[in-house]
């Protein structure tokens, strides 16, 4: 009779091994499914970064033109100077 006690605990140990496994696997799929979440707010996040940043580009490209105009119109001549002063040195 020790035959089928060894059968029943073989039996035992096959179905914790596949008990354990199929643990291992929920476990592994959990993760994979946090880290495809995770990926997928960074991606977005991404995205949102890349359009403010489009945006802002155009803000710096805007300001600098404007910037560049002014320089010009302080060093222009200055209409009524006798002596060709740029305009942002010319006093009354």
């Amino acid at each position: 009779m020790p035959q089928p006690e060894y059968d029943l605990d073989l039996i035992r140990v096959i179905i914790d091994l596949i008990e354990a496994d199929r643990m291992r696997d929920r476990d592994r799929d959990h993760h994979i499914e946090k880290i495809a979440q995770h990926s997928k707010q960074i991606g977005e996040s991404c995205h949102q970064m890349g359009d403010r940043v489009s945006s802002l580009e155009f803000v710096v490209r805007g300001l600098s033109r404007q910037v560049s105009r002014t320089i010009e119109l302080e060093y222009m001549d200055h209409p009524f100077s006798l002596d060709g002063q740029a305009r942002c040195n010319y006093k009354d």
